[in-house]
């Protein structure tokens, strides 16, 4: 065999090795960012916000194993559900506190690479997060919309938020003060659009907002300043 290919062997598996060493760290590392998230004392700190995001940038690289129904067995849904704590906490923060069931599903199924779940599984998991101390819970709206919840998210921030945006009283000419749609609302709450109306709905329901239904589909929310008469 020519010298040239005994050298480029031999290099070859240099890279390999070197390789393989590269893989055992970052593994180790994967490892350590799934610890520093069950020990998070708090929520929403820049530290805990950095590692959640690692760790699901660690997730779509494939380093961290997916639990499956021959790893896990009989405990395979509160499996799921563990793992599924790890991949939302960041995008959940990044959401603001609510992620639709379909935003779930594909976010998860994407860092699980070819391991896919069915809908029916990941359903099963949702309802297991209580029994693993989960700091997120499903909610079910009035309309039929699940969403996965924060259990830091708030009602009341929520509507708060809303006000705010919408601000007091307009200028003469527009007592109402300013409106918002829901397209508007879901830019400004970085959130789907059906789960925009949801959130205003909400706020409609506590008495915080009057709609103004102008027809072909366009309705536009307003402070209710009736409550303060």
């Amino acid at each position: 065999m020519p010298l040239v290919h005994h050298s480029t062997i031999d290099q070859a598996f240099q890279d390999l090795s070197q390789l393989m060493s590269k893989a055992e760290e970052m593994v180790k590392l994967a490892e350590y960012f799934k610890e520093r998230l069950h020990q998070q004392p708090g929520a929403g700190a820049p530290e805990a916000e950095l590692d959640a995001e690692t760790a699901l940038d660690l997730f779509d690289l494939g380093l961290v194993t997916p639990v499956t129904k021959e790893s896990a067995g009989r405990q395979y849904h509160r499996e799921l559900a563990r793992q599924l704590v790890e991949v939302l906490q960041g995008p959940l923060q990044k959401a603001g506190g609510m992620l639709p069931l379909p935003e779930v599903y594909c976010l998860y199924c994407r860092v699980r690479g070819s391991e896919l779940i069915s809908p029916d599984d990941l359903l099963h998991a949702l309802e297991c997060l209580p029994h693993v101390q989960a700091p997120m819970q499903l909610r079910d709206f009035t309309s039929g919309l699940r969403v996965v919840q924060a259990a830091s998210f708030s009602d009341d921030r929520l509507c708060q938020r809303i006000l705010d945006i919408l601000g007091g009283e307009g200028p003469a000419g527009q007592p109402l003060g300013q409106g918002l749609s829901v397209e508007d609302a879901a830019v400004i709450l970085g959130t789907p659009r059906a789960l925009a109306a949801e959130q205003l709905e909400l706020a409609e329901g506590r008495g915080l907002l009057c709609r103004d239904d102008a027809g072909h589909g366009s309705v536009v929310f307003y402070r209710n300043f009736f409550a303060a008469l």
